[in-house]
């Protein structure tokens, strides 16, 4: 036996070494998995068979994209230092627009406010010209909060003039790079306060897709604000107001400086009431979460969503299919094209048990990044909170939920429009699709946790 136990014990003593070493990390990698992390059971066996299928590098990837334990801490430290600023007095709802509101109010979501008046932006350009005509109106204040700096050069230097002038120029930018944010030097020198959200220590490791900061919002004065990703909404009134709260307790996160509260003292701007709806790890109840499923849930007749992509939990799911079962009229707008390539496999996968229940779903051929949900022309939900539990989870986003048939109504007919140019996926072409395609869609299944 001697020709199988010499390389068999060659092997042994060649491999012992190493194995150790491996053991111990993939040891270790399974107590943080079970004990410290809180992961939905989808994605804890993901993460564990990455974790043994790949010593050591599986490990290395579980840091890279899927440790959520800084994350939530620094999350709960944020969610503790925001409450001073969040603070209110919540205005009283319409009978129709209680349940909504309470159920928001009581998983985290900020106060109702009542008196605002509000105008849909169906098309924000990402050149910032619809940030640049609001901030031209400022006199006092300008605080923006963005992803990234934008490439139209008349919003930058929109800014640099207002910062001369002397008014208080703020911006907070998501982090790019290693906490560096180009064409910051002729800001800084005109006056603008700059900060990145996260600090330049956790720069270095967002390499993973989560924990962003996809927050877009501007408040000038402290009263005019607009908010949204793609699709926004421009208020006047104490809404406005409560989202420039919002921005200076995210300014404290990212510069540590300690702000006075000033209270709104304008009175009414209109007839809407406004409800700001934060998502991330600083919202642990997540109220974005609840809020789009009492959305659906609550559709009797029309319910009109468009998101950059599907991929919702089976909670969503549920909601959705139940909605059609019913009877309502359901529809969902994606882009046919998606910034990931997988994203968009996974929207079609996702979409084809939502056609068999009676949801239409469309593709839109233009690329599309709006975060909309509108529902019986009554009540809609705009911001950059997308439809996605992990997103929803680990990303900061921000919302604004209208209570206004004018503006939900607005935001029916912009949906209508768009659909016009797009194309409807019915259940027999999805059947028909190619064994091509069905490998696509099983590949990009396995890039689903990093949406």
């Amino acid at each position: 036996m001697t020709y199988l136990t010499v390389p068999f014990f060659t092997y042994i003593f060649a491999v012992l070494p190493v194995w150790l070493p491996l053991l111990a990390v993939d040891l270790a990698a399974l107590y943080i998995l079970l004990f410290r992390e809180r992961f939905d059971p989808r994605t804890f066996v993901f993460w564990v068979a990455i974790v043994f299928i790949l010593p050591f590098a599986g490990f290395i990837l579980y840091l890279m994209f899927g440790c959520t334990l800084f994350m939530r801490s620094d999350g709960s430290r944020k969610h503790a230092s925001d409450r001073k600023y969040m603070a209110g007095v919540q205005s009283d709802t319409p009978d129709g627009d209680t349940r909504l509101s309470r159920i928001l109010s009581e998983s985290g979501a900020d106060i109702y406010t009542s008196g605002n008046d509000v105008r849909l932006h169906w098309d924000m350009g990402a050149d910032g010209r619809d940030f640049l005509s609001i901030i031209e109106t400022a006199e006092r204040t300008i605080h923006l909060e963005i992803f990234g700096l934008p490439r139209d050069k008349a919003l930058v230097q929109a800014l640099e003039r207002k910062a001369r002038d002397g008014l208080e120029v703020r911006l907070i930018t998501s982090v790019v790079g290693f906490g560096r944010t180009p064409g910051l030097h002729a800001l800084r020198s005109a006056g603008v306060r700059h900060a990145t959200f996260h600090s330049g220590l956790n720069s270095l490791f967002m390499i993973k897709t989560a924990n962003r900061c996809l927050r877009e919002i501007l408040v000038v004065d402290g009263d005019h604000a607009l908010t949204g990703l793609g699709a926004g909404i421009e208020i006047k009134g104490p809404a406005a107001a409560r989202l420039d709260r919002r921005f200076i307790a995210d300014w404290e996160h990212a510069s540590g400086e300690v702000c006075d509260i000033v209270d709104y003292d304008g009175g009414p701007k209109g007839g809407c009431g406004v409800q700001c709806v934060s998502s991330g790890p600083d919202s642990p109840g997540l109220p974005m979460l609840h809020g789009y499923s009492e959305l659906i849930s609550g559709a009797r007749q029309r319910l009109y969503v468009t998101f950059p992509y599907l991929v919702p939990t089976d909670d969503m799911y549920n909601a959705v299919k139940q909605a059609a079962i019913a009877g309502t009229d359901v529809r969902i707008l994606i882009p046919a094209k998606c910034r990931h390539w997988y994203q968009a496999w996974n929207s079609l996968a996702a979409s084809n048990p939502l056609m068999m229940s009676g949801v239409r779903v469309y593709f839109a051929p233009k690329a599309l990044v709006k975060c909309l949900a509108v529902a019986d022309g009554k009540v809609c939900a705009v911001g950059s909170g997308i439809f996605n539990s992990r997103s929803m989870r680990a990303d900061y986003g921000e919302n604004v939920v209208v209570f206004s048939e004018d503006a939900a109504g607005d935001a029916e007919r912009e949906f209508l429009s768009e659909l016009e140019d797009a194309t409807e996926c019915l259940p027999e072409e999805y059947s028909r699709r190619s064994f091509t395609d069905m490998l696509k869609i099983a590949v990009s299944r396995m890039f689903m946790f990093f949406n």
